[in-house]
């Protein structure tokens, strides 16, 4: 005759009953927003853009950035180096896109203090590294604090 003995009773922990879900959700919400965010690379150096009347911003495919002495940045990159890494960065994305149909968009972020003739001097650079869509990113009027 085999006797069946009953389990042990279980010690009742009603921290660890209420913590462990509570860990298993912030894990969730930690993996889910690790998926969901688009990151980005920093800017070389902080720029003041123009301010313009137009109510949208202009968002490219890649950004450059220009400050108030004519010096630009892309990615961790500066000066030529910098169009070199911005060249090498639309042939990549060209791998994957269609770029004669749609060309890829340079959005420029330009210093408002920046002549406009040191950025007219950059553009020739900018089409020799194969953008033919460059837009220069201005704040509305109203984001400096003035109306439109």
């Amino acid at each position: 005759m085999r006797r069946r003995f009953s389990d042990p009773p279980r010690e009742r922990n009603d921290v660890a009953d209420y913590l462990l879900p509570l860990i298993d959700v912030v894990f969730f919400l930690l993996v889910f927003f690790m998926v969901a965010t688009r990151l980005m690379a920093p800017p070389p150096f902080k720029v003041d853009p123009a301010v313009s009347e137009a109510q949208d911003e202009l968002f490219g495919d890649f950004t450059l950035y220009v400050d108030a002495q004519g010096q630009f940045g892309y990615r961790d990159a500066m000066g030529p180096e910098a169009l070199a890494v911005l060249a090498g960065a639309r042939v990549e994305y060209c791998m994957d896109a269609d770029c004669e149909g749609d060309p890829p968009r340079l959005a420029v972020k330009a210093d408002h203090a920046l002549p406009a003739t040191q950025l007219a001097a950059l553009l020739p650079g900018l089409g020799q590294a194969g953008f033919r869509r460059v837009e220069l990113v201005a704040l509305p009027i109203s984001a400096q604090g003035g109306t439109p």
